[in-house]
């Protein structure tokens, strides 16, 4: 299982989840954010290169391990 981090759109600090208010916390600057608020700062199209990213990364691999003709 992968580990999420986010960092704090504010400073670019990282953010701390902090169960007792379920507000993600920067320990830099002091900002608080839900989950949600997170969600609708990350852009759609970061989340359409993540899904490509996995795609892309095997074409990568593919061609790496074609070797030239001659």
């Amino acid at each position: 299982m992968a580990v999420i981090s986010f960092k704090c759109p504010n400073c670019d600090g990282e953010l701390i989840f902090d169960p007792e208010t379920q507000k993600y916390k920067c320990e830099y600057c002091g900002s608080k954010f839900t989950q949600a608020e997170l969600d609708a700062l990350q852009p759609a199209e970061s989340k359409e290169m993540n899904a490509g990213a996995a795609d892309g990364s095997d074409e990568a691999e593919q061609e790496t391990t074609e070797k030239p003709c001659g």
